[in-house]
């Protein structure tokens, strides 16, 4: 049984607060609220490990200047020059 179903019947099926599952088990008050709440929206399913990943990154880069980056430093390595960020900024 994983971390989040325990959780979740020990606050569901035992009756037993929230703040004293989070204290017992050794978790965040607050998962122990979004476990709660996502059960009880989704079920079973809900308990389930997400992705961390974030949804957006706005510090990346276009995927055009990317390829374009790529094919300068294959170009200066090719040519035995130096490739880093300095000379690729150069250039």
């Amino acid at each position: 049984m994983s971390l989040a179903r325990l959780v979740v019947t020990a606050v569901r099926i035992e009756g037993r607060t929230k703040a004293e599952v989070s204290r017992d088990y050794g978790v965040s008050p607050r998962w122990v609220y979004e476990l709660c709440r996502r059960f009880d929206s989704e079920g079973e399913t809900g308990l389930e490990p997400r992705s961390r990943r974030p949804r957006s990154s706005p510090q990346r880069i276009a995927e055009a200047l990317e390829d374009e980056i790529v094919e300068l430093r294959k170009a200066l390595a090719d040519e035995g020059l130096d490739a880093g960020a300095h000379t690729i900024a150069y250039h």
